[in-house]
């Protein structure tokens, strides 16, 4: 029996037992023919009885999942949070395709073969979307200037083209560090308060981070505090194990 006339048999077998409205139908293509009867394989319970040569179909064909179309699979990249993916990322190179493909890390494309491990470039990813997500939401609460008056506007032109007097820029501890490149994420930082004191609150890690010119959402300190305690824990036990 080829292929196309198993999928035709189980989908008019699934027809009956399940009562699909609409109807699986048999003249379809084989390729959508196999997507119908995967949908409608997640409906059987177990009080529904299928013969046993529909049973042997569905062993023998363990039905694959159709392949998805491109446009399919866009949608559902779509759907989950960039954070999420950055998270449950299983390489180092999925960061990477994720950090191309997204403009939110336009600031890091050009380093990206610098950080050598997958949680470092998770961490680093996930400070620049924190980043990112800070400046939208200030800039959503800013009110807007008023419109400025034609008399304004020439005052400002003429300003601009005076030369201005160079000023010294300020350079902050967060830059000297870079200069340095010895510059830590984010992460590193909260990881080694929580590391020196266990018992170091979320807002007291802020404060700190905010002493070195870093900042980070308290829901991320949270997390990877609770790590950091978490890995300390483990490490007591082991010790004990000695």
């Amino acid at each position: 029996m080829e292929t196309k006339e198993k999928l035709q048999l189980l989908a008019k077998e699934l027809n009956e037992v399940l009562g699909l409205d609409p109807e699986i139908s048999l003249e379809l293509l084989e390729e959508k023919l196999l997507k119908e009867i995967n949908e409608a394989k997640t409906m059987i319970e177990p009080g529904d009885t299928l013969s046993e040569q529909a049973e042997e179909i569905l062993a023998e064909l363990d039905l694959p999942e159709a392949p998805e179309s491109e446009n399919e699979k866009e949608d559902s990249i779509e759907a989950i949070p960039l954070r999420t993916q950055i998270e449950d990322a299983e390489r180092l190179k999925d960061l990477r395709d994720i950090a191309k493909a997204n403009d939110e890390f336009k600031s890091i494309r050009g380093q990206l073969t610098k950080w050598k491990t997958k949680m470092t470039l998770i961490d680093v990813m996930l400070d620049v979307l924190d980043d990112v997500e800070g400046k939208e939401m200030q800039e959503k609460e800013e009110v807007k200037p008023e419109p400025v008056t034609k008399v304004k506007k020439e005052k400002v032109a003429t300003k601009e083209k005076e030369k201005k007097p160079e000023e010294k820029k300020t350079i902050s501890k967060k830059e000297k560090l870079i200069k340095k490149e010895v510059l830590k994420s984010t992460s590193y930082y909260v990881r080694y308060f929580t590391c020196q004191n266990p018992k170091i609150t979320v807002k007291e890690i802020e404060e700190k981070l905010k002493e070195i010119d870093l900042s980070q959402s308290l829901a991320s300190i949270t997390i990877r505090r609770a790590e950091m305690i978490h890995a300390l824990n483990i490490m007591q036990e082991l010790n004990k194990l000695k």
